[in-house]
């Protein structure tokens, strides 16, 4: 899959253009691949996607030396912080693995 068709396919929007034109091919196929979907703001410090649930969201931007911090987000809207790394990798995978033992408590 090329560039154009990764940014289609996670609905790239407008806002934090620049922090996306960094982003590897490689950490867009695995956030595409994984059914996250762009939801930059503008009062966001960096570009930030959602997962396919609503639950998670990986933020990724120069404001943090291009480190990608993930989160959980449960339904009143509390926000747990689940990693800060510089690996797409490894963030996904502890957001898989944070959305098991979470299924598991509720």
């Amino acid at each position: 899959m090329n560039r154009q068709q990764l940014e289609a396919r996670l609905q790239f929007n407008g806002i934090h253009h620049n922090d996306k034109k960094v982003m590897s091919d490689s950490d867009l196929s695995m956030l595409a691949n994984a059914g996250y979907v762009d939801v930059s703001w503008g009062n966001d410090e960096c570009a930030s996607f959602l997962s396919p649930c609503g639950h998670y969201q990986v933020f990724y931007g120069d404001d943090h030396d291009d480190a990608i911090y993930a989160q959980h987000i449960c339904d009143e809207g509390y926000q747990t912080p689940i990693t800060l790394t510089n690996s797409m990798s490894e963030a996904l995978t502890k957001v898989e693995a944070f959305c098991r033992i979470y299924r598991e408590l509720n």
